[in-house]
């Protein structure tokens, strides 16, 4: 087995399923403290901002913010047969794709926590490419989360002069 130097080379599935896991037991415990809409008032500016964190990181690791990195992320997240992605266009101004299966929304049901699963997963990728670069927009109208055929991913680049590569 190949040794882990960092939570990065950790499966990302992987990696939402433990937090999932984590979250599971302890919310019941927070809801009861400190009320359910509270709770997820604060889990869900805690997800967007640990999202807005690593999409910094992730533009650091990868060596650039620009779209063409992005799907270089977007395949790391695809690991394992997680996601099944159709590419509709894709060039240095626009990437556009349907996810038509969801490891992530699939796990989620598993564990009994499909009301939580936008929170936990599909909210963040808003947050993830403010990080990643606040110069592209992410727009998606419709989630397999939500009951949707497929979740329709568009980015678009707002300002080319946002863009950093080495």
């Amino acid at each position: 087995m190949a040794e882990t130097k960092n939570i990065e080379d950790i499966p990302h599935l992987l990696r939402r399923e433990v937090e999932a896991r984590l979250l599971k037991n302890l919310l019941p415990a927070l809801e009861k403290a400190f009320g359910k809409e509270e709770t997820h008032r604060v889990l869900g500016e805690t997800i967007a901002q640990c999202a807005m964190e690593e999409g910094l990181t992730c533009a650091e690791r990868f060596g650039g913010n620009s779209l063409e990195k992005l799907k270089n992320v977007i395949d790391r997240w695809r690991d394992g047969n997680a996601l099944e992605i159709t590419i509709l266009q894709q060039d240095s101004r626009h990437l556009a794709f349907n996810v038509t299966r969801c490891a992530y929304a699939e796990l989620y049901e598993h564990l009994g926590m499909r009301d939580l699963g936008t929170t936990l997963s599909c909210e963040r990728d808003f947050a993830f490419i403010e990080g990643f670069n606040a110069g592209i927009r992410l727009t998606r109208e419709h989630t397999l989360m939500e009951g949707h055929c497929c979740c329709d991913f568009r980015y678009d680049v707002k300002d080319p002069k946002n863009l950093q590569e080495p």
